[in-house]
């Protein structure tokens, strides 16, 4: 059975389908981005572009009437819809983020890192500069005072080694007196 074939047995017009595809991405980029705190210029373009392509998928009339109305089953659709959009990032957010945080670090300068290490193997680090924040989850592996970073962490054109040292005041980038030192969160 086509989608085109499924669509018509629900009643949505191909129109309001295609419609609210960009939709769905624009309201679940900027959830994500809200829950996660990494907000960042592109919502700038994202919040204009979710409430006008909003309109216009809502605009589009039912081939049913809900309620009576020309445009309030699209309303519903729309509605359940963002849902969806809101359901999802919340889900995926959760599930990374269910393991109780070992080690948590924060580092600041021009720029700064975030990192958690939890008891699961898992880390979440969350980087940040003047214009963005950007998360990067992945597992590491822990070795006496060393961890073992197993997943490439890069945020731009800086790539984080991937072995990193625990120290009484933090994690070090590295050895050395020029080693970069992340201290622990209080």
């Amino acid at each position: 059975m086509k989608i085109t074939e499924k669509l018509n047995k629900l009643k949505i017009s191909k129109e309001r389908f295609l419609a609210n595809i960009p939709v769905i991405i624009c309201g679940a980029w900027i959830f994500y981005d809200y829950i996660t705190d990494c907000l960042d210029f592109s919502l700038a373009l994202l919040v204009p572009a979710f409430i006008l392509l909003s309109t216009f998928s809502i605009l589009i009339p039912s081939k049913t009437s809900f309620f009576n109305g020309k445009y309030s089953g699209s309303f519903m659709i729309w509605l359940f819809l963002m849902l969806f959009a809101v359901l999802i990032p919340t889900t995926y957010h959760a599930l990374n983020n269910y393991s109780p945080v070992i080690y948590s670090t924060e580092y600041f300068s021009d720029d700064g890192m975030d990192f958690d290490f939890r008891e699961n193997g898992t880390f979440r680090v969350r980087h940040t500069d003047l214009f963005s924040s950007s998360l990067q989850y992945g597992r590491y592996i822990q070795q006496e005072s060393m961890i073992i970073l197993k997943d490439k962490v890069k945020f731009r054109i800086r790539t984080i080694p991937d072995t990193l040292f625990i120290k009484d005041k933090g994690i070090a980038l590295g050895i050395g007196p020029r080693a970069l030192l992340m201290h622990f969160k209080r």
